[in-house]
């Protein structure tokens, strides 16, 4: 879960966003952004097989008051 978080999104509002940015988000990534579209996470720690990850803020997918991650995205 996460506080401060925009509306959540449905799984075709992140198809779309994947299509738009040509590639696909991890399941866990997904999952978050259908729960809540960006915010700051309860959890901050996420832990993998391979890393620890400190993750402070989500940013939202699709906002109209602020900047999405889309437009991060794109650059990267």
């Amino acid at each position: 879960m996460t506080k401060n978080s925009p509306r959540s999104l449905t799984s075709k509002q992140i198809d779309a966003v994947e299509h738009e940015l040509n590639f696909r988000f991890p399941a866990s990534l997904r999952e978050a952004y259908v729960q809540s579209n960006g915010g700051s996470p309860d959890r901050c720690i996420f832990q993998s097989q391979v890393i620890d990850t400190a993750v402070s803020e989500f940013l939202p997918l699709l906002s109209d008051k602020i900047r999405p991650a889309t437009a991060t995205y794109k650059y990267l």
